[in-house]
């Protein structure tokens, strides 16, 4: 977990539009969504750690009361990239259904 983790907190993390979008439907900030991070277990079961170009991780935390899912993108060859490209709040789903 703790590996993973450190290669996923990134100060230039990129969101995916998919995320924006469910960021303002959730209203939560980048910066709350992050916090995941700290303190987060990765799914190993729903991540592909062996996927290339770049690999996918999720990461699960509890933050305000809100049981968190993000999916992370680490594209390790392409300057360490990291993008939240999905993310769940108490397993629910929304209207943000980009491709």
């Amino acid at each position: 977990d703790k590996r993973v983790i450190t290669h996923l907190v990134n100060d230039s993390t990129i969101f995916s539009q998919k995320s924006e979008c469910k960021l303002q439907y959730f209203e939560i900030s980048k910066e709350d969504l992050l916090t995941v991070l700290f303190e987060g277990n990765v799914n190993f079961d729903l991540s592909d750690e062996k996927a290339e170009p770049c690999q996918y991780f999720v990461v699960e935390n509890t933050i305000n009361g809100m049981e968190l899912s993000v999916n992370f993108e680490l594209c390790y060859y392409e300057n360490k990239r990291v993008t939240v490209m999905d993310f769940f709040v108490d397993g629910k789903n929304e209207m943000c259904n980009f491709k």
